[in-house]
C-alpha cells in the first residue's frame, strides 16, 4: 500500500493542530537580526504538517543542522519541542510569533533578537503525511538501525529524518515519475525516499522497503495524513484591502510576480 493509499484510507489531522496557512514547504529567504546583521545565504527549509515538523539548515562548509519536532500553537505563537536532531541542544528556544501574507510567511522572535521571512515553495494540491519514527530496524539482522525522527510529505516536498548514532536527514522533491531530486541531505546517501510498502499496525503505520542494499523496516505513529491538501498561495484580505490593490494595480501589481 503506498502513503497515498493509506491516507485515502484514514484521514488524520492532530487535535489541536497547528494553523493551515502554516502547513507545507517554506525555504527561508532571510533573517535579521537586531544587530542589524541579515544572512540571505544559508540555505533553510522548514516542512509543517499539522503538528510534526521537519527543519534543514546548511549554511558554511560542514555546517548542517537537521531535526523533526513537535509544534503547537497558541493563537499567535509556534513553539517546537520534542526535537530528533543533529545538535543535541535547543538552539531556537523561543517561540515564534508568526503571520503570512500571501506565500510570505513571517516569524518574529518575541524578544526582538531575529526577524525570518520564508516562502512557501511550489505546490500542487496532494498528499499532506506527517509520519513520527518509532524506530527502523534491520530484516534480516534484527538490529535497530535508527531510533526518532520522521517522514514529511508536503505535496512534492519530502523530507526523512532517522535518529540515533548514524543520524540521517534529507530533504528532496518528487518530480512527476515519483522520482526524488535530492535537495539536502547528512548521512546515509540514500536515506529511503519510497512512499511504498506501508500497512497498518498498532502503533500507526509500518513501512517494508531497502536501503543501501538492505532490507528495512519502519515503524511510525501518526501525525497528519491527508489525501489532498490545497496549499494555497494566497491569504485572506478584508474587502477595503482588496478593493484598494484592485484600484492601485496598474501601478502595484505591473511588476509584481510569485516569489519563492
Amino acid at each position: 500500500m503506498t502513503l497515498g493509499e493509506a491516507a485515502a484510507h484514514s484521514r488524520v489531522l492532530p487535535d489541536p493542530v497547528v494553523p493551515e496557512w502554516t502547513m507545507g514547504c517554506f525555504r527561508r529567504r532571510s533573517i535579521t537580526f537586531s544587530s542589524g546583521e541579515t544572512d540571505t545565504e544559508t540555505r533553510v527549509y522548514w516542512l509543517q504538517s499539522g503538528r510534526l515538523c521537519a527543519d534543514f539548515r546548511f549554511g558554511l562548509p560542514g555546517h548542517v543542522e537537521a531535526g523533526v519536532a513537535h509544534a503547537t500553537w497558541d493563537g499567535s505563537r509556534m513553539r517546537w519541542t520534542e526535537w530528533t536532531a543533529l545538535v543535541d541542544r535547543d538552539k531556537w528556544p523561543e517561540a515564534g510569533e508568526l503571520r503570512r501574507v500571501g506565500n510570505s510567511l513571517i516569524e518574529f522572535a518575541p524578544s526582538g533578537a531575529y526577524v525570518e521571512e520564508w516562502r512557501l515553495q511550489p505546490h500542487e494540491p496532494g498528499l499532506l503525511a506527517g509520519l513520527r519514527l518509532i524506530d527502523e530496524t534491520d530484516r534480516e539482522t534484527g538490529e535497530i538501525r535508527h531510533r526518532g525522527g520522521g517522514l514529511l510529505v508536503c505535496g512534492q516536498h519530502i523530507a526523512i529524518v532517522r535518529g540515533g548514532p548514524d543520524f540521517s536527514a534529507a530533504y528532496g522533491v518528487l518530480d512527476p515519475t515519483g522520482a526524488v531530486a535530492r535537495i539536502l541531505h547528512y548521512g546515509d546517501a540514500d536515506p529511503g525516499w519510497s512512499l511504498d510498502g506501508f500497512s497498518q499496525c498498532e502503533e500507526g503505520l509500518m513501512q517494508s522497503l531497502t536501503v543501501n542494499g538492505r532490507p528495512v523496516r519502519r515503524r511510525y505513529t501518526i501525525d497528519t495524513l491527508l489525501p489532498r491538501f490545497p496549499f494555497p498561495l494566497e491569504t485572506p484580505v478584508s474587502e477595503s484591502g482588496r478593493g484598494w490593490l484592485q484600484a492601485e494595480a496598474d501601478t502595484l501589481l505591473v511588476q509584481a510576480k510569485p516569489q519563492h
